[in-house]
């Protein structure tokens, strides 16, 4: 693919991602959402930090966390549309920012957001999700220290935005 190719598609998902924000926070004013407490969306000029598990050995960057009543919740936007339930990527990332979010506050979300270009999903975030997170989790790092990992996919504009690329011996082109 060409590299203007791949930065024009670059440019457009940023306007995407920037169009979805926008789309929110419109919604958040509509909404009963109380205020938007932690916001790592690249719209404002400085970044949040990470939020932090040391149990888990975790670290991530929700896109938002929304306070409702008191109770935060994580909310993830994604600039695909979506059809029928959430990618399984994408849940175990939200779950991951519903624990990430528990340990650093010291509150348990209820649930978090997923929101797509088309619709937006609420995950409830059950001790039964929270055990299947901690699986995944220990899975990979049990791959990764067997040895059994490779890359996972065939698209080149994925591989172009790995934040491993530099380092990655199976890299596309």
């Amino acid at each position: 693919m060409n590299a203007v190719v791949i930065w024009l598609l670059v440019a457009i998902g940023i306007v995407i991602l920037l169009l979805i924000v926008l789309e929110i926070r419109t919604r958040r004013s509509e909404s009963s959402y109380d205020e938007i407490v932690y916001d790592d969306s690249g719209i404002q000029k400085v970044p949040e930090k990470p939020l932090f598990d040391s149990e888990l050995r975790l670290a991530g960057k929700p896109d938002f966390l929304l306070k409702k009543d008191g109770v935060l919740i994580p909310v993830e936007v994604k600039s695909t549309q979506i059809r029928n339930s959430a990618y399984d990527n994408h849940l175990y990332q939200l779950l991951a920012y519903c624990r990430l979010t528990e340990k650093t506050y010291g509150e348990r979300p209820p649930f978090g957001i997923l929101r797509y270009r088309n619709k937006a999903i609420k995950i409830s975030y059950t001790i039964e999700k929270e055990a299947a997170l901690s699986s995944v989790i220990a899975a990979m790092r049990s791959d990764i220290q067997n040895g059994v990992h490779g890359r996972s996919h065939q698209q080149p504009s994925r591989c172009l935005n790995c934040g491993y690329r530099g380092r990655c011996p199976e890299k596309l082109s």
